[in-house]
């Protein structure tokens, strides 16, 4: 299915709007699943909600800063409207932000909670910083933005270390955080 949908989105359907973006969110979606069930591991519907939504952003995002340099235009850019891509862009942002708290708050599995939870603030500042870059800057490729911003890179850097240290709380901090 995932090559079928592949070869379809390369062929035609990444010339039809929302089509385009929609099946880049559901090929990050596939991934997921099949990484999951590669090591034997549940995907909760909040992960998924999360990574679809991620996805949007991202790709919305891309589509943005696409339709603001003259220099990567694509033929489906010409049947977007600026001002609908930038609303989508809040809405997602938005929507990535609620799942993944929502996935933080109901997640019951191994991970230390309490530092867990500290990511949601990471997340929300990755998200505000990366949309401050998307409105300043020409950078359209998601791979190029984050390598091209140092504060960005930092900031996901300390989201990392906060999932490790929630991994190995004892290991990573040397003490146990036992908040409720």
């Amino acid at each position: 299915a995932y090559f079928i949908m592949n070869v379809a989105y390369s062929v035609s359907l990444k010339h039809m709007p929302v089509i385009d973006i929609t099946l880049l969110s559901m090929f990050f979606l596939i991934r997921i699943y099949y990484g999951a069930a590669l090591v034997d591991v549940p995907v909760s519907i909040y992960l998924g909600l999360t990574t679809v939504t991620a996805a949007y952003y991202l790709g919305i995002s891309k589509r943005l800063n696409e339709y603001k340099s003259s220099s990567a235009i694509r033929p489906v850019l010409e049947k977007y409207d600026i001002s609908y891509l930038k609303d989508l862009s809040v809405m997602f942002q938005t929507l990535t932000i609620t799942f993944y708290s929502l996935w933080v708050v109901n997640y019951t599995g191994p991970l230390d909670v309490n530092i867990l939870r500290i990511t949601i603030v990471m997340v929300i500042l990755i998200l505000i910083y990366y949309k401050h870059i998307i409105i300043e800057s020409d950078l359209s490729n998601p791979v190029d933005i984050v390598y091209s911003h140092k504060t960005l890179l930092f900031f996901i850097a300390m989201y990392v270390l906060l999932i490790l240290a929630s991994m190995f709380p004892k290991f990573v901090t040397g003490l146990y955080f036992g908040c409720n």
